[in-house]
């Protein structure tokens, strides 16, 4: 039994990253908008008592549609090109958010503290955020 789930999670975890790419390559040449990444998708707003889809995810209380949204956020991510800092540095915390998320979606042990760890919004801002 325990073969099986391992065989089960692997083909997950690959069905779940083919689904990415092919979303990511097929998408529109525009990403979504970052304010929307940051807004719905990052932000928590305790004054208006609202939570980002990652508090969510974090939180284990987000549905499959929200999680499917928030990968769809951080794919539009590596789409993006900094004003400011270092695009490579810009893509490899993408990459990390995109490639904790599939992580999580496909119940990989250990992805939600790497999503947690890669959701860093100070180290992004700090670099990234044009003054």
């Amino acid at each position: 039994m325990k073969h099986l789930s391992k065989l089960t999670l692997i083909a997950a975890v690959f069905a779940i990253a083919s689904i990415a790419q092919s979303a990511h390559h097929e998408g529109s040449e525009m990403p979504i908008d970052i304010h929307d990444i940051m807004e719905k998708g990052l932000k928590d707003d305790r004054r208006a008592g609202t939570v980002g889809l990652k508090t969510k995810v974090l939180k284990g209380e987000a549905t499959v549609d929200e999680k499917k949204d928030l990968l769809a956020m951080f794919l539009s991510l590596e789409k993006f090109k900094v004003e400011k800092g270092d695009q490579e540095a810009f893509d490899a915390k993408a990459d990390a958010l995109t490639d904790a998320m599939i992580g999580v979606m496909a119940g990989v042990d250990g992805s939600l503290a790497k999503l947690e760890d890669a959701v860093n919004c100070k180290a992004c801002h700090s670099e990234h955020k044009p003054d």
